[in-house]
């Protein structure tokens, strides 16, 4: 009889020692899941953006002008014009590659922004192109021209991809067209083209 009880004693006492221990709630477990898979998404994150910025990225940069937000400093810039038209070119520099962007406003006969991607040795990888062209109908009222072009050489079959509207309003600077891409025939002369072009802004002088 005595050992029934010191038997009976034991079990009860492993029984409140089992209901009292901690229980782990399943929310908190989800919680702190998510906490961890969140902690790791942002430390990815945090790597992928310190990463030199893609082809894709800098193209983004290129065309949209998002570079014109980025906190880099301005290495050079300079104005110039005559007559009706005004442009001024700026050059940044992020780490491994150089862009720049150049606007050029003729008043109420258009206008011509051109950005450009180049390497390290400021050589020419791509050129973005954005027109405006007033023209005067024979009925007297105004027409305006667009065009959008994206010159690529970063690959040995350098392509343009263009699109061109006409539109009777100058306020709007967008063409709801898709973009056709051609072939370059001649990569080397053009090549040499925009390098060229890049290399006369800095040249150019204004004159009242």
């Amino acid at each position: 009889m005595m050992k029934f009880k010191t038997y009976l004693f034991s079990f009860w006492v492993i029984v409140v020692a089992c209901n009292s221990a901690p229980k782990e709630n399943p929310k908190t477990l989800i919680k702190q899941e998510v906490k961890s898979e969140q902690t790791t998404s942002s430390n990815e994150d945090l790597k992928s953006s310190s990463k030199e910025p893609n082809s894709n990225s800098e193209m983004e940069l290129l065309t949209l002008e998002k570079f014109k937000m980025l906190s880099i400093s301005i290495d050079s810039t300079n104005e110039y014009g005559a007559g009706d038209c005004f442009g001024k070119v700026t050059c940044y520099s992020p780490e491994n590659f150089i862009l720049g962007f150049d606007s050029m406003s003729c008043g109420e006969y258009g206008y011509t922004n051109t950005h450009y991607l180049l390497d390290s040795k400021k050589m020419i990888q791509a050129v973005y192109l954005k027109k405006s062209e007033s023209l005067l109908q024979p009925n007297g009222n105004w027409k305006y021209a667009l065009a959008e072009r994206i010159i690529d050489f970063r690959n040995n079959q350098a392509i343009i991809r263009e699109k061109i509207d006409t539109l009777d309003d100058d306020t709007k600077n967008i063409i709801n067209k898709e973009f056709e891409t051609k072939k370059i025939t001649d990569r080397q002369t053009s090549l040499e083209h925009w390098n060229k072009e890049f290399r006369e802004l800095w040249k150019k002088e204004e004159s009242y």
